[in-house]
């Protein structure tokens, strides 16, 4: 491992922009595609990488999502004019239950995007059917992803400290 840090470490010691733009690129794919799992890129770049790349690594791969999410965001306002047959109903009363608890939104798109849980992809789309704001939307979204992908890339970087 230590030959392909020194390897890393060589090839982006001019010029890291490449790793950025493909953690992008990875990034926006996996926000797309579930199957694609950022986190394991994640760990496996940051742990190949110098200290100094976890923060340009956690900001590419939370631009990288966050555009994702937001196109997802956008479909949802679309789908909410297409005819929801027997979901209009479950639709109403969630859009409901948000507008009486609005200060709550926020941490509820900030915990699902910090944890995964429900799935982000999902609460993304549901965002927008129910109209939420898209600007609180994003920065909820963006902060949850920040803490969930500044851990992912941290915890390699602080085993192979302490190793």
């Amino acid at each position: 491992m230590g030959n392909l840090l020194s390897q890393l470490q060589a090839q982006t010691a001019g010029n890291p922009l490449g790793l950025f733009v493909v953690t992008y690129v990875v990034s926006l794919v996996s926000g797309f595609v579930p199957i694609i799992n950022c986190e394991a890129y994640l760990v496996s770049v940051s742990a190949l990488s110098p200290l100094a790349f976890a923060l340009p690594l956690t900001l590419a791969a939370v631009l990288g999502q966050m555009s994702a999410k937001a196109l997802l965001y956008l479909s949802g306002r679309g789908v909410m004019r297409l005819p929801l047959g027997r979901y209009r109903s479950r639709v109403e009363a969630a859009h409901a239950r948000f507008e009486r608890r609005r200060g709550r939104s926020g941490v509820f798109l900030f915990a699902s995007a910090a944890t995964g849980f429900p799935p982000f992809y999902v609460v993304a789309v549901l965002a927008g059917m129910l109209r939420l704001g898209f600007t609180g939307f994003m920065i909820a979204g963006s902060l949850g992803r920040f803490v969930r992908f500044g851990l992912v890339v941290i915890v390699p970087q602080l085993l192979r400290l302490w190793s």
